[in-house]
């Protein structure tokens, strides 16, 4: 009895620390809070009059904030960049895109994906179809060709040609990993970390990355990669589409040396075989290093017409249809909607203050 007595007359110096802590906490609290109403209350423009009952602090508070989001709308600069870190992670040396010049609505569409994702795009001509080079190899080829139509058409030489070109581009500048996209496509918005991880844990031995593909033959046939941790790898069945993929410098060179037919012992070409059926057959006889990324991280949209056939690109059957988990080309189009939104209620704003002050001015 006299021990408890003893306590309670005479608190340790630990019990007096547990007796003000709840004090000490409170106060912290309540400083915290006050400096915190105090910062928020100075981002929107001052009122004419101040009160100083809480109330009026809260409703202050939530109109500054509201003034604040309104007058400062999201902007694609301001969504450009992933949460998620890339540091530390492979990239692409460079990223071509394959294109005419006669077609500012595609490059344009590119280059708003490249302003959002960041990804410093480089556009590597397109040869167009009535080119008199793409005219002279029809004309000389015909249908002594390994094409599956047997017969060599405008269309797939100059695409065949115009890929070669932004290939052997990379090749000039030696480039370690490539990244070819054809310009009527969309992209997954974390691209860049998600493609970043692909390369790390990728097979060491890699030709061809597929980001993107028709899947008519379903990629996913043979399986993930099981050598790597990374769930998106799987090893290529019969990828179709040169929309999005990625060359190391072994596979550039690879298929630099195919489409100039200068492997006739390993996979024999001509100038009128289309250049992904060329990388198809090189997965079906497993001639090179090929994986296929699913889901896909890049797919064709079906927003512009051809310069050859008239048609869109992307398929629109339900079978083929590719769809990405988070879309930049949506994110940019709901970022400029808030855009406008926000633009027109500030003029609405700017006319109504305008009225008010003339209707003043006037009595």
């Amino acid at each position: 009895m006299e021990f408890k007595l003893q306590r309670f007359d005479q608190p340790s110096s630990n019990s007096n620390r547990m007796r003000f802590s709840p004090w000490v906490f409170s106060l912290a609290i309540i400083i915290c809070t006050g400096l915190l109403v105090h910062q928020i209350s100075l981002v929107s423009v001052p009122s004419s009059s101040s009160s100083s009952s809480s109330s009026s602090i809260l409703f202050s508070t939530k109109s500054s904030l509201r003034n604040y989001f309104s007058n400062n709308p999201l902007s694609s600069d301001s969504l450009t960049q992933s949460p998620l870190s890339t540091s530390g992670l492979p990239f692409f040396d460079s990223i071509r895109v394959v294109s005419l010049r006669s077609r500012p609505d595609r490059r344009n569409h590119m280059k708003l994906l490249d302003r959002y994702l960041n990804l410093n795009m480089i556009f590597s001509d397109a040869v167009l179809y009535t080119d008199a080079r793409v005219l002279e190899i029809v004309s000389r080829v015909g249908n002594n060709t390994k094409a599956d139509k047997k017969i060599a058409e405008v269309g797939h030489v100059a695409c065949r040609m115009s890929h070669l070109l932004a290939i052997e581009a990379c090749d000039r500048d030696d480039e370690e990993i490539s990244l070819i996209l054809e310009d009527d496509v969309d992209i997954e918005v974390a691209f860049r970390y998600l493609a970043g991880t692909i390369l790390r844990d990728a097979p060491k031995d890699w030709d061809m990355i597929f980001f993107g593909h028709t899947d008519f033959s379903d990629e996913s046939r043979k399986g993930r990669v099981k050598e790597s941790k990374n769930f998106f790898i799987y090893r290529s069945v019969e990828p179709q589409g040169g929309h999005g993929y990625a060359l190391s410098r072994k596979g550039r060179k690879l298929i630099i040396d195919l489409l100039h037919n200068r492997r006739p012992s390993l996979y024999p070409t001509d100038e009128g075989q289309p250049i992904d059926e060329i990388f198809m057959y090189l997965a079906r006889l497993n001639l090179a290093k090929q994986y296929s990324i699913i889901p896909d991280l890049i797919v064709q949209v079906s927003n512009f017409k051809s310069d050859i056939f008239g048609t869109p690109a992307g398929f629109k059957d339900g079978l083929h249809d590719k769809i990405l988990l988070d879309s930049t080309l949506e994110k940019v189009q709901l970022t400029n909607k808030q855009n406008n939104l926000s633009t027109t209620s500030s003029s609405l704003n700017k006319r109504k203050h305008y009225k008010k002050s003339h209707h003043r001015s006037s009595d």
